[in-house]
């Protein structure tokens, strides 16, 4: 994928339930990383964008903040340690952020060609 293609924003029409477990997963995961920063890799720079934006109230993301929050509430839904009451409303966001990226084949090709160390 080309850079103008990883800029490309969507909007996602989250309900406020779904906006609050996403906020709440990424500061949990912020908070991890500044309270532990040898235990847990770094947030990729684009979750902490999107976390950012999502902060002040947007839900307008480029497809590689859409790709990484993917990824953390995804990972979130499946952890055992996860609320059952957050659970479902994750996986839910889980899938919108899904349905809103490319078929999975195109999403890895560019993560393979991806410059290590780079978001």
């Amino acid at each position: 994928m080309t850079a103008a293609t990883e800029r490309q924003e969507a909007t996602l029409e989250l309900s406020r339930a779904q906006r609050w477990v996403l906020h709440h997963v990424l500061l949990d995961r912020i908070e991890l990383e500044a309270a532990a920063p040898a235990a847990t890799g770094p947030l990729p720079p684009a979750a902490r964008r999107a976390f950012e934006k999502l902060d002040d109230g947007c839900t307008r993301f480029t497809r590689r903040e859409r790709r990484r929050l993917r990824d953390e509430v995804c990972r979130y839904a499946a952890a055992t340690a996860t609320p059952e009451r957050d659970r479902p409303i994750a996986e839910r966001v889980g899938e919108k952020l899904r349905r809103s990226l490319p078929a999975p084949a195109t999403d890895a090709g560019a993560d393979r060609t991806r410059v290590a160390g780079r978001d």
